[in-house]
């Protein structure tokens, strides 16, 4: 696989950290081993990208495997109701790190793509109900 520099590679490299961010979320203890392997990158490379999502304000931390840890912030992540405010503050944290008009365009197809992930979400916690009911 090529390096891919400028935004194209910044754009790549932010998507991978929010994937593996979206894995600690789902599947919260997974060690350094078996993260890094599932994205086929390097340890190295994973804690880099945890480092960014650190700097966008994803408290990841390791105790017995990764977690994302909350943590009050005065000036930082807010308590999140709506799938539109989550949104909406990610896409600011992304903006510091992606040029204006990559963003923009990210947020044109974002909003396109929402109702079928959330429609998958849905789909994906009814099937995790009808497995483990709690």
């Amino acid at each position: 696989m090529s390096r891919r520099s400028g935004a194209a590679g910044r754009s790549l490299r932010v998507a991978r950290a929010l994937h593996i961010l979206s894995v600690v979320m789902a599947e919260p203890g997974l060690g350094p081993a078996p993260l890094s392997s599932r994205f086929t990158i390097s340890e190295r490379t994973l804690f880099r990208d945890l480092a960014q999502l650190r700097r966008l304000g994803y408290f990841v931390t390791h105790h017995d495997g990764y977690r994302l840890e909350d943590r009050l912030e005065l000036e930082g992540r807010e308590s999140v109701t709506t799938v539109d405010q989550e949104l909406r503050q990610l896409l600011s944290r992304l903006g510091r790190d992606l040029p204006p008009d990559l963003l923009g365009t990210v947020e044109q197809d974002v909003v396109v793509l929402v109702p079928s992930a959330v429609a998958e979400l849905v789909a994906l916690a009814l099937e995790r109900r009808a497995v483990s009911p709690s």
